[in-house]
């Protein structure tokens, strides 16, 4: 970054709890779950990669499966595009002289091209509202760290998630990224608060209509209540932009729900990972 002085920064919101706060340990961690990762490397060229945005603890295994795609590749800009968790608000929001830090350290930010997207796209706002305390991007940050050598970031949260803002979104998104070498990320879960059996149902629908890369079937299905994701404009958007960019498949990675993780099946979360190409 040329002069941290004249930016500011995004400290981090949930380094200690939904993963380590020590850089040391951050690392290791990350790099354990790529390690132990079960997906298969994707050859060709990755434009978008959907990722689930839970503790490390509960979703790690199945973030490591798509950021393991990263690995050799080289990006000039990142996009990750989160739901909003904390703050209600129409529209979406991104930054403008501001970079998020982790404990790895401060992120390169896409100054030039987050005021372009605000220019260009009537529901995107330089605005701060959204970003303190909002966890789905900041959980996607380190992984994006350890596994690039170097990128800049274009961080953007939905407070509205309807097709209309989420395509929009897709296609101004395209239009920045037209030229640029880009990795666009749909920071979701997948269905909330279901019986084990119940989400892994639902989940396979939700990744089987993922995985036939069409937006409006996507959101159609979402309406209908067939499938669930909490990110559901992230992913509209991903896709649409990916495709802008040469995308013409998505690979499902990989599938867990927390109960996996903690073996308690009557609630759980799910969480699912695919790659954009």
């Amino acid at each position: 970054m040329s002069d941290l002085l004249e930016v500011d920064i995004r400290k981090p919101a949930v380094a200690g709890s939904f993963y380590p706060d020590s850089p040391s340990e951050l690392r290791s961690l990350i790099d354990s779950l790529i390690q132990n990762s079960r997906a298969e490397p994707v050859t060709e060229p990755v434009l978008g990669l959907v990722c689930p945005h839970a503790g490390y603890a509960f979703s790690g295994m199945v973030a490591a499966s798509a950021y393991k795609q990263l690995r050799g590749r080289t990006y000039d800009m990142v996009v990750v595009i989160s739901p909003s968790h904390d703050s209600s608000f129409r529209g979406c929001t991104t930054l403008a002289k501001a970079a998020y830090e982790t404990p790895l350290g401060v992120i390169d930010a896409a100054y030039d091209e987050a005021g372009h997207l605000a220019d260009i796209c009537e529901y995107v706002e330089l605005n701060w509202i959204g970003h303190r305390r909002e966890h789905a991007i900041e959980v996607q940050l380190p992984f994006l760290q350890r596994m690039l050598p170097k990128f800049r970031l274009l961080p953007v949260v939905m407070g509205e998630q309807s097709f209309e803002v989420a395509s929009r979104l897709g296609e101004c998104l395209g239009q920045i990224a037209d030229g640029k070498s880009c990795l666009v990320i749909a920071s979701s879960d997948l269905s909330h608060y279901r019986n084990y059996n119940d989400a892994v149902s639902i989940d396979s629908r939700t990744m089987e209509v993922i995985s036939a890369f069409d937006a409006l079937a996507f959101e159609e299905r979402m309406v209908e209540k067939k499938i669930e994701a909490c990110g559901r404009g992230p992913i509209i958007a991903t896709i649409i932009a990916a495709k802008a960019l040469g995308a013409k498949h998505i690979v499902q990675l990989d599938y867990m729900n927390s109960g996996d993780i903690t073996g308690r099946t009557a609630c759980v979360v799910g969480y699912g990972a695919a790659a954009l190409y």
